[in-house]
């Protein structure tokens, strides 16, 4: 089955669904990003970030984490 929530890297629109996911510290963080534009350094920084601590890179097709998509992926990764 094909997971449309799925993407090679992870992706800037899965970035609002990560608030409240932990500290409020966390939260502002989540803000700031949302506010600037995806092509920002701080956007950019906050992607590769994630993409480091949900192990993006070694995700593929037949993977759990390919199944559950990059937006459920992310936010049980942030709540670990």
């Amino acid at each position: 089955m094909y997971q449309q929530d799925a993407e090679l890297l992870f992706p800037e629109r899965v970035v609002p669904h990560l608030k409240g996911g932990r500290s409020e510290d966390w939260d502002e963080l989540v803000d700031m990003v949302c506010e600037q534009e995806p092509d920002s350094v701080d956007g950019l920084g906050f992607s590769l970030m994630m993409m480091k601590v949900n192990g993006c890179m070694t995700c593929h097709a037949g993977s759990h984490r390919a199944r559950l998509g990059c937006t459920a992926c992310a936010q049980q990764t942030i709540r670990r």
